[in-house]
């Protein structure tokens, strides 16, 4: 099995360097163009399903890619972005940059965010359940969130908090992986990831 795990296209907040979280942020036009790149680069990708997170810069996407391979989307609410309470729709400031993780950690959870661990959890169970319940013959694509597939790739890495916030996720990237049941270990296996050339003059480094 192949999964192409793909980050949803650029929103505005995205272009003014907002936390978005769980606020339903529509795609802006470049984000348009780069969902439809993205979709002929799925183009002739064999898929069999696709997934999506129900927020719209998400959906959207999905939507867009969808019509050109000719599937339906299937809502997951469990791929939502990790909320950050009342910090969601604020800027991203100099004075977060200096933070570390266990101050950052401190702040959101008294603004109301999601537990981390909830998140985690919500995202890698829903993303098992999903790859696990399709022949393994079969190629998926899942749309979603930065924070959400930083947290497939550090699970399957079995890494560190660090990788978390380390990892480059841009508006509209791919990453590719490979599933194989049969394997005892490494059942997962990374081919790519932050993959860009199909945007060219599209992309977003945000």
């Amino acid at each position: 099995m192949k999964i192409y795990l793909v980050r949803h296209g650029e929103t505005e907040y995205n272009r003014k360097k907002l936390l978005m979280g769980q606020k339903d942020i529509p795609l802006n036009e470049k984000g348009v163009k780069q969902a439809e790149k993205l979709a002929k680069y799925m183009k002739n990708k064999v898929l069999t399903a696709i997934y999506s997170s129900d927020l719209s810069r998400a959906f959207k996407t999905a939507e867009i890619i969808a019509e050109e391979v000719d599937l339906p989307v299937i809502r997951v609410q469990e791929f939502k972005e990790h909320s950050l309470g009342n910090l969601d729709g604020t800027e991203w400031t100099e004075e977060m940059e200096i933070m570390t993780r266990e101050e950052f950690e401190v702040w959101m959870y008294d603004e109301g965010a999601e537990d981390m661990d909830e998140f985690y959890n919500r995202v890698w169970k829903k993303f098992l359940e999903i790859v696990e319940n399709h022949p393994k013959d079969e190629n998926l694509l899942l749309v979603m969130h930065g924070g959400c597939t930083r947290v497939i790739i550090k699970q399957i890495l079995n890494a560190t908090e660090d990788l978390f916030a380390s990892l480059s996720q841009y508006n509209a990237c791919i990453n590719i992986i490979k599933y194989n049941e049969k394997r005892v270990r490494f059942k997962f296996i990374i081919e790519k990831i932050n993959e860009c050339h199909h945007l060219e003059e599209h992309m977003t480094h945000s």
